[in-house]
């Protein structure tokens, strides 16, 4: 009974002895270095203790009586020893999860920290290429009206406004990434939207991949209709690219209030190749692909992330699918309004057939290119248009058409003092003055913090059938205005 009690008690401190070195194992922490060297000649110690007493419960004649109680020592000594190893084994595993955890939270703050500086960066730039395809667009629609100008000549200019066109959708998805596009609300269901967009989803995907929507709600969302029909353009093209040889797309609308608060969930699963566990977090990064044969810019998914969190909502993969790529939309639910879509509120204008005698409109902008090609838009159309450069040009011209001034139409952002400034002094001046702002910024950005709810915006960049209506309307508001 001694024996086997000693014995047990060597095996259970050998037990000890392997869980400290996973322990060791686990740990690289160059602090404890001095800790396992005492914990080492404790252990040699240790070990040169059980075998003298070992030897002396064998050969020792004189401790026959002892025996027993050296015997129990030793094994609950060796007991103590393998609770102790393993409270140090838990209390490294826990710190080292705790390390991990903290390691992970950096690393989102980070990559949260870049994506914010990345969206800085792409939104100033898309801000001042808007500028340059404003001004391209507008002189290759001069261009091409131009009767002086031979037909391959106007071929050309076609060609250069096509190549505007597509870079300015572009623009569009870095500003929907920086959150910086421009934005118009309402609230809406996402059934509609779901089945008015089926069929253009459809032709996007092809006939190798069935397309299936369905919807378990009629709640509404109040949201952008426009740039969430892009959220879900990007998302059919993301999986048509994961399934080259045909799969499954399913796209499905519901309720939920897992987070405690209600929301709509929109699940959007493919049976595609999936995503790599590395790629989960690097997905939404700007840039970030893995289908360059295809010739992405990796833009698509940094969009549809940079949308949903103008919109209040996220956008997140489900890491636990395996049948391919599954991902989960999240949007506040909304209670329905009542209102329509700002598109079917269309106003009527006739501006071919009215006369533009006594219509002066001054224009206000500090890039000569955009000012000069209003100016001449305004004109080709009937309008006796003046420019003005700056602030207290702009006074002054105001001054001196005071009497047949009938519009202002003025950039937001100006060296000195802005737009809205310059709106508020004509506010001042003459209430009933219709101002027209252009600008490339959303409603939500600060630098449009001050501007009226009910003003009047042209967003660059715009074509010349978008500006003179948005001046008809402009002029229509006043004609209308009971003051």
């Amino acid at each position: 009974m001694n024996i086997s009690s000693v014995g047990l008690g060597i095996i259970l401190f050998l037990c000890a002895l392997v869980l400290l070195w996973k322990t060791y194992r686990l740990t690289a922490v160059t602090r404890l270095r001095p800790f396992w060297a005492a914990l080492g000649v404790f252990i040699v110690f240790f070990l040169i203790g059980y075998a003298v007493f070992l030897a002396t419960l064998i050969r020792g004649d004189e401790l026959t009586g002892l025996r027993p109680l050296i015997a129990q020592i030793f094994l609950w000594g060796s007991i103590f020893v393998l609770l102790c190893s393993w409270l140090f084994l838990a209390t490294v595993q826990q710190r080292l999860r705790i390390e991990e955890d903290l390691r992970s939270a950096q690393e989102q703050v980070e990559r949260s920290q870049r994506m914010e500086a990345m969206g800085l960066v792409a939104g100033g730039i898309a801000h001042d290429f808007n500028n340059f395809l404003t001004a391209i667009i507008g002189l290759s629609e001069i261009g091409i009206a131009s009767s002086e100008n031979s037909d391959i000549t106007k071929d050309d200019f076609s060609q250069i406004l096509e190549t505007s066109r597509k870079a300015s959708s572009l623009t569009r998805q870095l500003l929907a990434f920086s959150g910086g596009q421009v934005m118009n609300p309402v609230t809406t269901q996402l059934t509609d939207i779901l089945k008015g967009q089926a069929q253009v989803l459809k032709s996007i995907i092809g006939e190798d991949i069935e397309l299936s929507i369905s919807s378990t709600t009629d709640a509404c969302a109040h949201l952008d209709i426009i740039q969430f029909e892009r959220v879900l353009l990007n998302m059919t093209i993301n999986a048509r690219d994961a399934m080259p040889n045909g799969g499954t797309l399913s796209i499905e609308l519901s309720e939920t209030n897992d987070l405690g608060k209600p929301e709509l969930l929109l699940t959007i699963k493919d049976t595609g190749r999936g995503i790599q566990p590395d790629h989960s977090e690097e997905i939404f990064t700007p840039f970030f692909t893995t289908n360059q044969a295809s010739g992405s810019h990796g833009l698509g998914l940094a969009t549809v992330h940079g949308i949903l969190q103008q919109h209040s909502g996220s956008v997140e993969t489900d890491t636990s699918y395996t049948e391919g790529a599954k991902f989960l939309i999240r949007l506040p639910k909304q209670k329905s309004d009542g209102s329509q879509p700002l598109a079917s509120q269309q106003v009527e204008t006739s501006r071919a057939n009215k006369s533009r005698t006594g219509t002066d409109i001054l224009v206000v902008d500090d890039d000569p290119a955009i000012r000069n090609m209003i100016v001449r838009h305004l004109q080709s159309e009937g309008y006796s248009a003046v420019a003005a450069n700056n602030y207290s040009q702009a006074i002054a011209e105001v001054t001196r058409l005071k009497d047949t001034l009938s519009l202002v139409i003025t950039d937001i952002v100006m060296p000195g003092q802005s737009g809205i400034q310059l709106a508020q002094w004509l506010n001042e001046w003459q209430a009933r003055l219709p101002i027209l702002f252009i600008t490339g910024y959303s409603r939500d950005s600060e630098k449009l913090a001050h501007l009226p709810a009910t003003s009047a915006v042209c967003h660059k960049p715009f074509l010349r059938e978008t500006l003179l209506q948005k001046v008809s309307e402009a002029l229509a508001s006043r004609e209308l205005d009971p003051r």
